[in-house]
């Protein structure tokens, strides 16, 4: 299951060197403006986003800049999905700014490929609309595993 991620990398070295300046010069709070808060959808409580930036804030600079590099560094997995021929299920937010052919294409051409698009949601889908969340895993484990979903 991919949530909120994608089998392609389209390299940036460009913008992952820009984030790690942004972050190593002028700290998460600027990071957090620039580049994680415009992924939340437009009408996401402003509770939650709340939660999300102290979150973010809480962490340390060196482990950001650490998770920066490995996303933009990531290896591209596009040819393993599409060898892959187990059940993939893709959940992304129709507000996501991944545009929605590379989330599809995500999933490749094998069997039991589905996505899921989460209305009135950004990128963050677990965090916007947990209810939501939960309940497309609890059905996709109960199909998979055969038992009753809650």
């Amino acid at each position: 299951m991919l949530v909120g991620a994608k089998a392609g990398v389209r390299p940036d070295a460009r913008l992952r060197d820009e984030a790690i300046q942004l972050l190593e010069t002028r700290g998460t709070e600027a990071a957090w403006d620039r580049y994680w808060a415009p992924l939340f959808g437009r009408n996401t409580s402003r509770a939650v986003v709340a939660a999300a930036r102290e979150l973010a804030l809480a962490q340390d600079v060196d482990d950001l800049v650490r998770g920066v590099r490995a996303f933009h560094d990531r290896r591209d997995l596009t040819d393993w999905v599409a060898r892959w021929r187990r059940p993939l299920v893709v959940i992304s937010g129709a507000d996501d700014l991944t545009p929605p052919p590379a989330a599809v294409a995500s999933l490749g051409a094998g069997p039991a490929r589905r996505r899921h698009v989460v209305h009135d949601c950004g990128h963050y889908v677990p965090l916007e609309r947990p209810e939501r969340f939960r309940s497309l895993l609890a059905s996709t484990l109960a199909e998979r595993f055969r038992f009753a979903a809650p």
